[in-house]
C-alpha cells in the first residue's frame, strides 16, 4: 500500500522547517512561541503530522531569517549561508535584508 503524496509532502516540509531552525539555532520551543503557535503544533509540522498552514509561512519565515519560499525547499538542498543578523539590524529593518535567499 502506498503512502498518499500529501503525507510525503508534509513530512518533506517539516523536514526542511527542522533544518532550518536547527541551523537558525532556534529550539522548538523558541520559534513556537517567535510564531505564535503551541510547541506541540511546532513539532506536529516537522514530524508531517500535520501541514504547514500557508497563512503561517511568512512568520515562520521571519523567525528563521528566511524567504518563505526556503520552507518549501527539499531538505539537504541548501543550508544557511549567514548566521542571523538580529545584533546588526535597525529596529525597523527587514530581517533579510542585505542577504542572498538565505539558503
Amino acid at each position: 500500500m502506498s503512502v498518499p503524496i500529501e503525507a510525503d509532502i508534509d513530512a518533506e516540509i517539516g523536514a526542511r522547517l527542522a533544518e532550518v531552525r536547527r541551523c537558525c539555532g532556534l529550539t522548538q520551543r523558541q520559534l513556537a512561541k517567535a510564531v505564535g503557535v503551541q510547541l506541540t503544533t511546532v513539532q506536529n509540522w516537522e514530524r508531517g503530522r500535520r501541514g504547514l498552514p500557508a497563512k503561517r509561512l511568512a512568520a515562520l519565515a521571519n523567525a528563521l531569517h528566511c524567504q518563505p519560499i526556503d520552507l518549501l525547499m527539499l531538505p539537504g538542498t541548501g543550508v544557511l549561508r549567514d548566521a542571523p543578523l538580529d545584533a546588526a539590524r535597525t529596529p525597523g529593518e527587514d530581517a533579510t535584508a542585505g542577504r542572498g535567499s538565505g539558503l
